[in-house]
């Protein structure tokens, strides 16, 4: 009901309903938290909930669902990352599986073996790679390249360095400083100060 304060834990199950401070390592089933979780390492099997989760080293999860995620190092997923709120990351975003969050924020990479879901603004400073489906309902900003195995369906405006897709660019307003280069896009505007590239169809107002 208090304070959990270890030097590193390993436990099949942690709750608490305060904070819970980790200096080294931690490795647990399921984390349930109504405070915070502040260590260098955590390693989860299962799924972290909680208010904040703040993390000065790595965050290493299968799966992970929290309000807020804030790292200053890297987050690496072989499942889903889910966010109700946002994942702030100083370093590289790294799921095998889904990243699914209301917002994002990150001044490494993205980089996704399965299908992204913004349902909030998505601000990179480095690449966004996925294998699937970029989905965002709101903005998409990236200062690196965006490379994506199917679809990008965006809502809101984006602005790229490097599109690269296999599949469709949907949205309102697609602004490009460099190179747009897909098999076939649709868009309702699409603007670019370099080159566009098509090697398929390409479909702008």
């Amino acid at each position: 009901s208090s304070t959990l304060d270890v030097a590193g834990v390993t436990n099949s199950a942690a709750t608490s309903t305060a904070t819970l401070f980790a200096s080294g390592a931690s490795t647990v089933n399921t984390l349930a938290l109504s405070g915070a979780a502040t260590g260098t390492t955590l390693k989860l099997t299962g799924a972290a909930t909680g208010t904040t989760l703040e993390l000065s080293s790595t965050l290493d999860v299968v799966g992970v669902t929290n309000s807020a995620v804030t790292t200053t190092a890297s987050v690496y997923s072989s499942g889903a990352i889910t966010g109700a709120d946002s994942l702030s990351v100083a370093g590289a975003i790294t799921g095998a599986s889904t990243i699914y969050t209301a917002g994002i924020a990150s001044s490494g990479a993205i980089s996704v073996t399965g299908t992204s879901k913004f349902t909030g603004s998505v601000t990179v400073a480095s690449e966004l790679k996925v294998t699937g489906a970029v989905t965002a309902t709101d903005s998409l900003k990236v200062s690196g390249a965006v490379t994506a195995g199917s679809s990008v369906h965006v809502s809101g405006a984006s602005t790229v360095n490097t599109l690269a897709l296999s599949g469709a660019a949907t949205g309102t307003t697609l602004e490009l400083s460099s190179t747009l280069d897909v098999a076939g896009v649709t868009n309702s505007a699409a603007t670019s100060t370099a080159t566009l590239f098509a090697s398929g169809a390409s479909t702008v107002n």
